[in-house]
C-alpha cells in the first residue's frame, strides 16, 4: 500500500542521472537471460522461435540459446 502521509524520500543517484533516464524501461523479457524460460519451453514440447510472447524477445536472443541448447545435445 502506498504512503499516505508526508515523508522524505532519498534517491541514491544526481538529479542529472534522474534527468536522464528513459520514461519508461523495455519489458523484462527483451533484457533478461532466456536460456531457463527456453528450455522449459522445449521440455513442453513448444517450439521457442515459434511461441506466442505477449512482448517479443530479441529473436537473436531466442535462436542462440536454441542453438546453444541444441549443439550441447550432440
Amino acid at each position: 500500500m502506498a504512503s499516505q502521509a508526508a515523508g522524505v524520500c532519498y534517491r541514491l543517484y544526481t538529479r542529472l542521472d534522474f534527468d536522464t533516464r528513459a520514461q519508461e524501461t523495455s519489458p523484462e523479457i527483451q533484457r533478461a537471460d532466456l536460456a531457463s524460460a527456453l528450455l522449459q519451453l522445449m521440455a513442453w514440447g513448444q517450439n521457442p522461435l515459434q511461441f506466442d510472447y505477449l512482448d517479443q524477445p530479441e529473436r537473436f536472443s531466442r535462436e542462440s540459446v536454441v542453438g546453444k541448447v541444441c549443439s550441447s545435445r550432440r
